[in-house]
Parts: structure tokens; sequence; C-alpha cells
């Protein structure tokens, strides 16, 4: 009984004690200089580690040279069967689109469904909501109010819930 309930402890406390001890900032180095190969640079910004969390407060992302975005914060809740990111006043660039700020918005993976990343948020096209599939390779937003004269409009469809954009990748 006692080698079952010390197996048992060890099943519990692993998985944990990973978690806990996972060099954080590391990873993100690595998949910093990963982004790079792709042209991708994110700079400016202040790290922040936790037992379970990852902070990342005001980073700049740069592709080829340029700025496309940035945020407020990006907080990353690494749990082995339930993942969220959730950024907060994230802003693309003007010469992308027209001012596209989003306030809020979480992705969450979840092994209940290992394939899809839910979305949710609001910003300046309203609510917002979404998923990424990993199996099908899609991407599938709704945002509910978006103005038709604006420059994202044309990459949007209208529909009967507001504007979708669906995209392969």
């Amino acid at each position: 009984m006692r080698m079952v309930n010390r197996i048992m402890l060890a099943i519990v406390l692993l998985p944990a004690l990973v978690l806990i001890l996972m060099p954080k900032k590391e990873i993100y180095y690595m998949l910093e200089h990963k982004l790079q190969a792709q042209h991708i640079v994110i700079s400016g910004e202040k790290l922040d580690s936790g037992l379970f969390t990852f902070k990342i407060e005001h980073p700049n992302i740069y592709y080829m040279g340029s700025v496309v975005a940035s945020a407020d914060s990006i907080d990353l809740l690494a749990l082995l069967l339930y993942n969220e990111i959730d950024a907060k006043r994230l802003v693309l660039a003007k010469g992308l689109a027209t001012e596209l700020e989003i306030q809020n918005i979480k992705f969450r993976y979840s092994f209940i469904s290992p394939k899809k990343i839910n979305m949710s948020g609001i910003g300046s096209i309203g609510k917002i909501q979404g998923y990424i599939s990993l199996d099908k390779k899609i991407l599938y937003i709704n945002a509910s109010k978006v103005g038709a004269d604006s420059n994202i409009a044309r990459y949007m469809k209208k529909t009967k819930e507001g504007w979708t954009y669906e995209s392969r990748f």
C-alpha cells in the first residue's frame, strides 16, 4: 500500500515540478530565435516568470524591419491539460490596416479538444470569436462590428452573425 501511495504521489508531483521548474525564459528566447528565421523580431519587451505563468510586457513586433504590432502585455498560463494566452491592448500598425486595436484577446488550448485553439476577445471591430483548427489548418474569425469602408472589411465577408474571416495555412 505504501508503494502504491508513493507511486501515485510521484505521478502527481512530477508534472507539477516540471511545470514549476521549466526554464520559461530560455524557451521564450529559443522561440524568439526561431521567429528570427521567419524575419519576425520581438523587441523592447520585459519578461517576468511565475510558477505556472510567463508575462511579456510592452513587446514590439517587427516583420522584415517594419513595426507590425505592439501590446501592453501578453500573459501565458502553461498547465499540462489547459493552456491560455491573454494579450492586452494589442495594436496593429497603421500601415497594415485601419487603426485596429484589440483591448483583450484570449487563446485557449485544452486536452479536451487537442486539435483546436479557441479565441475570444473585444476590440475596435467589436466582439471577436474564432478558432484555429490544427488538423484542418484553418483560421476562422468572427467580428461583430467592422466598418464596411474600413481597410479590414475587404478581407472579411458580411454574414448574419457579423463579419467573418477564414483562411488556410
